[in-house]
């Protein structure tokens, strides 16, 4: 019927519109006149008691507010309706006709088409779209209510019963797209489609869908299916499902985790990483995993967030894995535990202006990373290091205290060492003798500086398999607690800043020491087994240092000016002079040092009795050394087209050149030290080269091959020799991108956890947007090793390189390779390969070289929502057999 009446008025409109809008003119006026009681029916209510006109005066007694009624199909609120090109009333048939960008709201409903149809006699609207000149549909009909938004090709509604009935609707679900041939709407705003194509492609024909004949909708919680085909590029594919369910995610839900499936030559088949994850509250989540290989290993996994706005944020990952192996001795089966434990914790700023506390915590079994992690860089990577600390600051004060507990293990060598409690309390400088009042120049006194410094702390050391040996708790404690060294030391230092003659600067400074120890060593020669002994003597000693330094400096300029295109060249040389003075603390009366006998020749030597204490102890030999340092910095100031205010520009010749020795005169040999020299410069835009020398002016006994208080140039005519250096030159350069208008980018819980995967694993984002990225580092190590008959020099280079391309808008390549040129080979070699596929998203990692030799091949759906629909095929470094 709405056909024909749609129909009926297109061919009428503009044969009969004059003489329609005059009828309608009038009507309208003889309605609003002779029934104003009734006004309320231009929001299409209706009045079952109309009341005429009549020549009686007006009653004074208020009417009851019950004399009208109102029809139980009447809307409880008006209809507001709008058109650009026309609105035509039917009153016989109660409809009214709106064309030409004809808008229509009712309560929290909008609707908006090229035609409109509303029927005041059922409350129902009717909405169409219209044929342009080219016969394409224009202005399709588009539905709002509150903050979801429906396209379709034609739309029926009542507002009222608020049902309705859409042919060829594309409803937007959370990240999903649901595409249906027909869909009618239920009075609790649930959808029933017909036909229907789901998938989080935004194409009107999407790249993949999920094809399923009759589909349930309840808007913002979930879609649910009968059977279910995956369709790719407009071909079925032979994954069916006997049902579907995709539930829509506001917030974090509970759910079962997918495992993902394979197989290892060494573990055989496996299911890995399975489970549940748990949504705690809004402010924490939990998930358990556990994997499972045919051969026997097993293992669980406990993985947490939380986050806490203003207050703190963090993750745990606790890992744990039941290794089954063969023993190659007897081939028996032997069992091994490997876990990993990562946690990071960080209290926000706003929390607490006056303390902080933070935790990165990264401990692992040797075996764990080496053969249970993907990750190239974290299989490589031999160090691991953990720090929880607290620090508070004393308001009003100067004072503040740090507590730090720290963890460092090496894989290569199993070497453990943990700091527990590693404590620091301090007091920053101050001016003791400072006046309240400052009147006039302040006195040279009053620059002087005091501080104070106190750090405690325990450690423990040692092999990880011999550290945690033990089959129970306490064992292992007592083990750990055995292996344990403890110490504290503070310091006092005293400072100030003088200027002499206007250009000198004076700085003297004055520094205590001293070291608290809970055990001192004893060493004694044993002429029975012919061998040095060493105890160890419980018992609280102190011990203290103090020593004395005074430096001179100033700032020399040099300019040398030129009348072309380089109009100065300027030096600046930053001469430092110093003096340092310390006691020898090796003698008796300090009782630190003491003599011991080391082999049955009775040569002695002196060893201190803190030797092994975590803070050192006082050193042995007086000092009295003069330091030299001439630090220099080379620039010029060209013609530059860029600059039109000066017309010049600055360019760094040598961004540092410095030379660096010193003359110790406390002592009767080897007075002088090596000459070091270091050179810092730009060579041009992304690229910087370092240079490090090192000279010695004594010559070496090629007996012992040892430095002999015998100068160079007395013993060979030289003024210094050559022991080392190193050149490095690195650069990256990348392509020019067209400037784009910066986002300012608001993170919120809605993109939270997006934007901590991308600070986490940057890696795994690619930029298609530059075209291209090229960086490099080349070093050189020379070494001059002395030998009995002729000095030899030893050499290494490395040469890194890393580049991605942009070959299209959807291809991109990435290389990383380090290259051996002493050894001419390559070591790690990294190739990807990435392709945006719109929806989809490939990605093709092939390390071709190397112990970790692997390849790793990833198709899967950009959308979180069907994360888990992925194809991989992954094959390890471990399954390379040749």
């Amino acid at each position: 019927m709405l056909r024909n009446s749609y129909k009926f008025i297109r061919e009428n409109r503009d044969k009969h519109s004059g003489a329609i809008v005059r009828l309608t003119f009038c009507l309208l006026i003889v309605l609003f006149i002779g029934t104003s009681t009734c006004s309320a029916s231009l929001s299409f209510n209706h009045c079952t008691n109309p009341i005429g006109l009549d020549s009686i005066p007006s009653d004074t007694i208020k009417a009851e507010s019950d004399s009208i009624t109102f029809s139980k199909d009447a809307l409880d609120k008006p209809v507001n309706y709008q058109a650009d090109d026309s609105i035509i009333y039917d009153i016989e048939n109660k409809m009214v006709h709106l064309y030409g960008k004809a808008h229509v709201d009712y309560d929290d409903i909008t609707l908006d088409a090229a035609y409109i149809q509303f029927n005041w006699d059922d409350n129902t609207v009717s909405a169409f779209g219209i044929k342009d000149s080219a016969g394409k549909l224009t202005g399709l009909p588009r539905f709002t209510q509150g903050d979801e938004s429906y396209d379709a090709m034609e739309l029926s509604f009542n507002f009222k019963t608020r049902k309705g009935r859409i042919r060829e609707l594309v409803t937007q679900q959370d990240e999903g797209y649901l595409h249906s041939d027909l869909i009618k709407r239920s009075k609790d705003e649930t959808y029933f489609g017909l036909h229907n194509k789901f998938t989080t492609c935004n194409y009107s024909e999407p790249d993949f869908y999920i094809s399923t004949r009759r589909a349930k909708v309840i808007p913002k919680k979930v879609i649910v299916t009968g059977p279910a085909n995956l369709v790719v590029g407009g071909v079925p594919t032979p994954l069916f499902v006997p049902f579907a369910i995709f539930p829509f995610k506001q917030g974090r839900t509970k759910g079962i985790i997918v495992p993902e499936y394979g197989e290892r030559s060494d573990l055989g088949f496996f299911l890995a990483n399975g489970g549940y994850y748990f949504a705690i509250n809004d402010y924490y989540d939990l998930a358990i995993t556990g994997t499972i290989f045919s051969r026997g290993t097993w293992g669980l996994n406990l993985y947490s967030r939380y986050n806490k706005r203003y207050k703190f944020n963090g993750n745990v990952a606790i890992k744990y894995l039941r290794e089954r192996g063969t023993n190659p001795s007897d081939f028996s089966t032997v069992f091994r535990n490997q876990f990993s434990v990562q946690w990071a914790y960080n209290l926000d700023a706003k929390a607490n202006p006056n303390y902080r506390f933070a935790a990165s915590v990264n401990f692992a079994t040797s075996g764990y990373n080496r053969r249970y992690t993907s990750q190239a860089d974290t299989r490589l990577n031999n160090q691991l290091g953990s720090s929880i600390s607290y620090s508070k600051v004393f308001r009003n004060s100067p004072l503040s205290l740090t507590a730090t507990a720290t963890h460092n293990q090496n894989l290569a060598t199993n070497l453990v060492s943990i700091g527990l409690p590693d404590i620091n309390f301090g007091m920053s400088q101050v001016n003791p003798f400072k006046r309240t009042s400052t009147v006039g120049r302040p006195k040279w006194y009053e620059k002087i500086t005091v501080a104070y410094n106190l750090n405690a702390r325990n450690n423990i050391s040692g092999i990880d398999s011999i550290l945690f040996r033990g089959t129970d708790a306490n064992t292992i404690i007592r083990n750990v607690l055995n292996e344990a060294a403890y110490g504290a030391r503070h310091s006092v230092p005293i400072n100030t800043s003088l200027n002499v003659f206007k250009y000198l600067t004076i700085t003297p400074s004055l520094n205590f020491n001293q070291w608290f120890y809970g055990k001192t060593i004893n060493k004694v020669w044993n002429a029975d087994s012919n061998r040095l002994e060493q105890d160890t003597i419980p018992g609280f000693r102190t011990a203290y240092e103090y020593n004395a330094s005074i430096g001179i400096n100033t700032r020399l300029y040099g300019l040398y000016q030129f009348n072309g295109k380089i109009k100065a060249i300027r030096h600046v040389l930053n001469p430092t002079l110093s003096f340092n003075f310390r006691p020898d603390f090796a003698q008796e009366r300090y009782n630190v040092y003491r003599s011991v006998q080391t082999d049955s020749a009775g040569r002695k030597q002196l060893y201190s009795v803190f030797e092994n204490g975590l803070y050192g102890s006082p050193g042995a030999g007086r000092q009295g050394s003069i330091g030299l340092l001439l630090n220099n910095n080379l620039e010029m100031k060209v013609r530059s087209k860029s600059d039109t205010i000066t017309g010049y520009k600055k360019v760094k010749i040598m961004d540092r050149f410095d030379f660096q020795t010193s003359y110790n005169l406390a002592v009767d040999t080897l007075q002088f030290q090596p000459v070091t020299m270091r050179v810092i410069t730009p060579l041009f835009t992304g690229v910087n080269m370092n240079f490090d020398a090192n000279w010695d002016p004594y010559t070496i006994d090629r007996n012992t091959l040892s430095r002999v208080n015998q100068y160079m140039l007395d013993a060979e005519g030289k003024l210094l020799r050559f022991t080392g250096a190193r050149f490095a030159i690195n650069g990256s350069f990348r392509s020019m991108t067209k400037k784009q208008p910066q986002k300012n980018i608001q993170i919120g819980p809605e993109n939270l956890s997006e934007y901590e995967l991308l600070l986490r694993y940057p890696d795994f984002f690619v930029d298609f947007n530059i075209p291209w990225n090229f960086s490099f580092s080349y070093a050189l190590q020379l070494t001059k090793r002395p030998l009995r008959t002729k000095d030899t020099l030893v050499y290494s280079q490395t040469l890194n390189l890393r580049g991605d391309l942009s070959i299209t808008k959807n291809w991109k390549v990435n290389i990383v390779t380090n290259f051996d040129l002493q050894a001419k080979k390559l070591s790690t070699t990294t190739i990807e390969i990435y392709r945006d596929l719109h929806c989809w998203q490939m990605r093709f990692v092939w390390i071709p070289v190397g112990t970790f030799r692997s390849y790793n091949f990833n198709l899967n759906v950009k959308s979180t929502l069907l994360q888990d629909l992925k194809i991989s095929r992954r094959r390890g470094w471990n399954e390379f057999t040749y």
